[in-house]
């Protein structure tokens, strides 16, 4: 089976190291033609490591409640066998092993989710089980150089990021071999944001806001990236450099804040997850312009006049104002998402959605033209 096929294998050793590998049967599911779920045998694990996969539309969530309610009831819903090849002698193994408790030399059972393989990037994510075959960790592993680079990226922000910062989940412990770079985190159980529960975010965002200090926005990290990699300018000059030279409340900034990235759970706790764009200081709003945009681009795909409606209306909402009033960015509310706009198309340039975040930016641009 080639490594299209079975991406997993990569992340258990080499040739030499699996020479005494022992054969785990597990299934594999596939979306959209690409295998994106490995699956442990155990059926009540299976059906949990459904989990990792963060559905976002009606029919996304319907299909996989209904492959869960198959896998638990013994049917195979649609999955592939397939072995993988793993030495219980592979310290990567013995990694696993120590996270989730299981001290012995044997192998854990564990299901993984694939990243998107159109990006440089990508990464893994390890579901791991206890003793009564309850999920008790995560383990997010990168095997290419851009993937270990992202993985060293987000580790260092969970690691440098304040304990109490509400939302952020704990760094629990790390691995480094010659050909990849993980980290564990506890497992926590939840669902993906709904728009009924859009107080949490704001509630979130204003926590993450530090009302003690002040940072010029030209000093971010976000801004100079912004800055050297552009000389577009979407809004004036006057404008512009007053945006730059605003000293604004500094925040914590995700970089990549959008509901399949967050978790709730029944008590109502949120968790964010997926740290690599992360900063500790960063520009305030951002991550609110990003909640809204990308979501409306990449799952529901409303229309740019549509969209521009509804962020219209977000910036004049009273809990937005609030938020804006707190973080001393009032009268900057249009030259920031425009900042934002410029941002994610000439530096973060997304496998997906480039082209509509492109068409807001010229559309809003002429919009607010003067």
């Amino acid at each position: 089976m080639t490594a299209t096929e079975n991406p997993w294998q990569r992340l258990f050793g080499t040739d030499a190291t699996r020479r005494q590998a022992a054969a785990m049967r597990m299934q594999i599911l596939r979306k959209r033609g690409r295998p994106f779920l490995l699956l442990p045998g155990d059926r009540k694990a299976a059906a949990a490591c459904l989990e990792l996969y963060p559905a976002q539309t009606l029919r996304g969530r319907l299909a996989r409640a209904f492959v869960r309610v198959l896998l638990r009831t013994g049917f195979a819903a649609g999955t592939k066998p397939t072995i993988l090849e793993v030495a219980p002698s592979d310290p990567f193994i013995g990694f696993l092993n120590s996270v989730c408790g299981q001290q012995s030399s044997g192998l854990p059972r564990f299901g993984i989710l694939a990243g998107n393989p159109a990006t440089e990037g990508q990464r893994f994510l390890i579901l791991l089980f206890g003793k009564e075959r309850r999920p008790v960790a995560t383990v997010k592993v990168g095997v290419t150089e851009a993937g270990r680079t992202l993985i060293d990226k987000e580790k260092g922000f969970l690691a440098a990021a304040p304990s109490q910062t509400r939302g952020l989940p704990k760094l629990r412990s790390e691995f480094v071999s010659n050909w990849l770079s993980a980290f564990s985190l506890d497992f926590f159980e939840g669902h993906s944001p709904r728009n009924k529960e859009g107080a949490g975010m704001e509630a979130l965002l204003d926590s993450w806001l530090n009302p003690n200090e002040t940072i010029c926005i030209a000093e971010t990290a976000a801004w100079k990236t912004l800055q050297s990699e552009t000389s577009e300018k979407p809004w004036s000059s006057v404008q512009d450099l007053e945006l730059a030279m605003r000293e604004v409340c500094p925040t914590i900034q995700h970089g990549d804040f959008v509901p399949w990235n967050i978790k709730i759970s029944s008590r109502g706790e949120w968790r964010v997850l997926d740290w690599e764009r992360g900063e500790l200081s960063g520009i305030p709003a951002w991550d609110w312009f990003h909640y809204v945009i990308q979501p409306a681009i990449l799952v529901k795909r409303t229309k740019t006049l549509e969209l521009i409606e509804r962020v219209e209306g977000v910036l004049g909402s009273a809990a937005f104002k609030n938020y804006a009033h707190r973080a001393r960015v009032q009268g900057l509310e249009r030259a920031l998402l425009l900042a934002y706009l410029l941002y994610m198309v000439n530096v973060i340039k997304p496998s997906e959605g480039s082209a509509e975040n492109k068409e807001m930016l010229r559309a809003l641009g002429e919009r607010w033209k003067g």
